[in-house]
């Protein structure tokens, strides 16, 4: 079984981008910069991570991984390398070409790996969702992907004009699963073939979902890439690769109140080599421990 950690907003506070946080005060908190080397310094120190530029970029965490000629992994800084500050859809900016999600550097940089890899797979690990998330139209939540449209545009061009072949992209952040197809112009539920890639996101291990108040059933009326939607529990998911197919098992843990549990399957949804769009599995292809 194979771990890489990433940080996302929490390691220094709530929304964070490059410049600052939602919830950061520099007059009751102190100038943000301090902060973030501070928080910095003790993910360093604390995760089971090296630094991938140690004598260069201190802020730098986004790197790669192969395994074989099977699997070529990007993990991703979406959140503190070069993230512009989140902007509501009714700003003036908020379509402007010139924000970011991960900074000129990072772009460039992942872009040249994924047009020049030879692996089978190419995985992105990355913070917040990637598809879009909408209700009447307009997206819910301006600090994943959808609030920075022109950034994600160029994600998807890459991809396609690339022919960049089965992108598989893990998420988390949002405190629920989801199985999305990156959905291009064209695509409906009848032609799920318009798609970038896919996207696996975990829901949360003990956290609280913020879709509370939300339906499964109403997200997917309004979201047909959204093959997967599951609101209601705290759990984990477990991703099988094989030559063929990637295929994301999902699990609900009994209970986040007691060090005794037992886990439940909940789903499992798989795409196929070169189809890029989400096929539901009969059944599960990685065990979990059913008690602990």
């Amino acid at each position: 079984m194979l771990f890489r950690s990433v940080w996302d907003d929490h390691e220094v506070a709530n929304d964070a981008y490059m410049d600052g946080a939602e919830n950061h005060q520099p007059t009751t908190e102190g100038d943000w910069y301090t902060r973030l080397r501070a928080a910095k310094q003790a993910y360093f120190e604390w995760m089971p991570v090296r630094k991938p530029d140690p004598n260069g970029d201190t802020m730098r965490i986004y790197r790669n991984f192969s395994f074989g000629n099977l699997i070529r992994l990007e993990m991703l800084d979406t959140r503190l390398q070069g993230r512009t500050i989140q902007l509501a859809t009714s700003d003036p900016g908020y379509n402007d070409t010139s924000r970011t999600m991960m900074g000129i550097g990072q772009r460039s940089w992942l872009f040249n790996d994924l047009n020049n890899s030879t692996a089978k797979w190419n995985i992105i690990g990355q913070q917040v969702m990637m598809a879009p998330m909408t209700l009447f139209g307009s997206p819910l939540n301006a600090d994943q992907w959808d609030g920075y449209p022109a950034e994600r545009t160029r994600m998807y061009d890459n991809l396609v004009l690339n022919s960049a072949k089965n992108v598989v992209v893990l998420t988390g952040d949002i405190h629920s699963a989801w199985g999305n197809d990156l959905r291009l112009s064209g695509y409906s539920s009848s032609n799920r073939s318009a798609s970038a890639g896919v996207e696996f996101v975990a829901p949360s291990v003990t956290s609280p979902n913020p879709l509370a108040n939300l339906s499964s059933g109403t997200i997917q009326l309004f979201n047909a890439h959204a093959r997967y939607v599951d609101l209601s529990y705290n759990g984990f998911m477990l991703i099988d690769v094989n030559k063929k197919r990637v295929q994301s098992d999902w699990y609900e843990v009994s209970t986040i109140k007691s060090l005794s549990f037992y886990t439940n399957y909940k789903a499992g949804w798989y795409v196929n080599s070169s189809e890029k769009f989400l096929r539901q599995a009969a059944g599960a292809t990685s065990r979990a421990a059913n008690k602990i």
